[in-house]
């Protein structure tokens, strides 16, 4: 006989339970999963659920609200995060059960809200059956920088090239202008682009994940960026670049001086094609990822209203930086 599953709402107690959980899951992620626990649970507010069999955690759905906007607009927004379930438990449901769960307390009382990420493929098909919508908006891109040095590592395995990189894990970041902050605000409010708004509030909880998040800062702007290593090669992975002017002369500098200073092999991107730093970076040289052009661009919306704008792949303006596992 099958044991009772408990589906309930997630405690602050239960933080070890979820640490528990995600070192099952994901033993090898390189990431500080209670650092991330602690955020969400503490650090943010959201709808969060997780499923119990015997007082253990065997799957859980989380979620944080966004400071996210359609041009002038304000919306009620969550993203989801660290949802799994143990591989034992997997086949029976649990996992759709808890999304039903979760969206119809998001969507009780307002049907204007939106919930967003980017799933894992698995995930995706549950989500599919619960009226998810995915859009091909969010591409991820490559820069090779030192090409010479790459086959030297690795010959012409391009293979190597992907897979897990060992990212440093220590933060390292310093405050950023708010002059920079406010002028990448107005051209996503003149675009009317769907968007995390990064005030000065917002730049500083997001930094609190503690998940060795760095930036580089000139007269040009400030990168937020993480570096890796993997074959005796250094990887960038970009999550987000705030210009003192948006054009591509100033984007060009900014890239140019951020290799100069820290030597990649290779820079990673992620980012949706109405963001306006997309141009720029294809301008650069960077080209789509073959191995995975788009990321699963997940969307779950109740009104005709909010399909119409958030369905339109051209009305997104996100990157790295807005995404959890950044």
């Amino acid at each position: 006989m099958d044991k009772e599953i408990l589906i309930r709402p997630v405690a602050p107690t239960d933080v070890d339970g979820l640490f528990h959980l995600y070192e099952e899951v994901w033993p090898n992620v390189p990431y500080n999963k209670m650092a991330k626990t602690n955020f969400v649970l503490n650090e943010s507010n959201g709808y969060n659920f997780c499923a119990e069999i015997d007082d253990k955690i065997v799957s859980s759905r989380l979620s944080y609200y966004l400071n996210f906007y359609v041009g002038n607009n304000r919306l009620r927004c969550i993203q989801l995060c660290d949802s799994c379930t143990l591989q034992n438990c997997r086949g029976k449901g649990i996992f759709g059960q808890l999304d039903r769960v979760l969206l119809s307390h998001f969507f009780n009382n307002d049907k204007e809200g939106i919930i967003w990420n980017i799933s894992a493929d698995a995930s995706r098909r549950v989500h599919e059956k619960n009226g998810w919508n995915y859009i091909k908006s969010f591409f991820t891109m490559l820069k090779i920088c030192r090409p010479v040095h790459i086959v030297s590592k690795i010959g012409v395995s391009v293979s190597k090239l992907f897979g897990v990189v060992d990212w440093d894990s220590e933060d390292a970041y310093e405050p950023i202008d708010d002059s920079l902050l406010l002028v990448r605000e107005n051209i996503m409010r003149r675009r009317n682009l769907l968007h995390v708004n990064y005030d000065a509030q917002t730049i500083v909880w997001r930094m609190k994940t503690h998940s060795g998040i760095k930036s580089y800062n000139t007269i040009n702007g400030t990168i937020y960026y993480k570096i890796g290593y993997k074959n005796g090669l250094i990887f960038i992975l970009i999550g987000e670049v705030f210009l003192t002017i948006y054009n591509y002369s100033v984007f060009k500098k900014l890239i140019k001086s951020f290799i100069k200073e820290f030597h990649p092999d290779l820079i990673k991107i992620a980012i949706s094609e109405g963001h306006p730093l997309f141009p720029f970076y294809k301008r650069n040289g960077f080209f789509y990822n073959p191995k995975n052009k788009y990321l699963n661009h997940g969307i779950r919306v109740e009104s005709d209203k909010m399909k119409k704008i958030c369905y339109e792949p051209k009305n997104w303006a996100i990157s790295m930086l807005d995404i959890d596992t950044f």
